[in-house]
C-alpha cells in the first residue's frame, strides 16, 4: 500500500512538472511582421515605436516594401529585411519557415547592432558642384575645402561623374 501510494505521489509530481513546463516539447508560436518591425526600430532608436513610426524609421535606414503588420514573420522576410538595409545575411535554407517571437527578438537586437556600427554618412551640405570634377580625388580635395571630413567626402564622391573629354583630346 505504502508503495502504491509512493508511485501516485510520485506520478503526479511527474504530471505536474509536464504541465508546468514552458512550452515542453510544443513549437514556440511564430510572431508577425509588425511586431518584428516595431522590435527592430524600437531597438535602433532606443525608445518604444508604435507600427507607423517604426515603419518610417526603416524606410530612412533603406528598407523597402510593404509592411503587411499582421502577417506571420519569416526567415525570408527577415532576410529581405536585412538585405534592404544594407546587412549580408545568408538565407536559411526553408524561407518560408517562420520565426518565433523569442527568435525575432534576437534578430532585432542583432541587426540594431550591426546598424549602430554602421557609419552613417549625412550628405548634406555637401557641395554638389564637388560631383563635377575631372576625377575623384580632385571631388574629395573640393569637398574637404568646404570643411567636411575627410571620410565624408570619400563616400560623398564615389557617385562623381567627371566631364567628357574636350574635342581637342585624343580619346583613348
Amino acid at each position: 500500500m505504502r508503495r502504491t501510494v509512493t508511485l501516485m505521489g510520485i506520478a503526479l509530481c511527474v504530471a505536474t512538472l509536464a504541465q508546468a513546463a514552458p512550452g515542453g516539447n510544443a513549437t514556440p508560436a511564430a510572431t508577425t511582421v509588425g511586431l518584428f518591425v516595431t522590435q527592430l526600430a524600437a531597438a535602433v532608436e532606443g525608445e518604444p515605436q508604435t507600427f507607423r513610426s517604426a515603419q518610417a524609421t526603416l524606410r530612412r535606414l533603406g528598407a523597402t516594401g510593404d509592411f503587411n503588420a499582421s502577417a506571420v514573420l519569416t526567415e525570408g522576410f527577415v532576410t529581405r529585411m536585412a538585405g534592404d538595409l544594407g546587412i549580408n545575411v545568408t538565407p536559411g535554407t526553408s524561407p518560408a519557415a517562420t520565426v518565433s517571437a523569442v527568435r525575432s527578438t534576437a534578430i532585432a537586437g542583432r541587426l540594431a547592432t550591426y546598424l549602430e556600427a554602421r557609419p552613417n554618412f549625412n550628405t548634406e551640405g555637401l557641395p554638389t558642384a564637388c560631383l563635377s570634377s575631372e576625377n575623384r580625388g580632385a571631388c574629395v580635395n573640393c569637398c574637404k575645402e568646404t570643411g567636411a571630413s575627410a571620410n565624408a567626402c570619400a563616400h560623398f564622391c564615389q557617385s562623381n561623374v567627371p566631364p567628357p573629354p574636350s574635342d581637342g583630346e585624343p580619346t583613348p
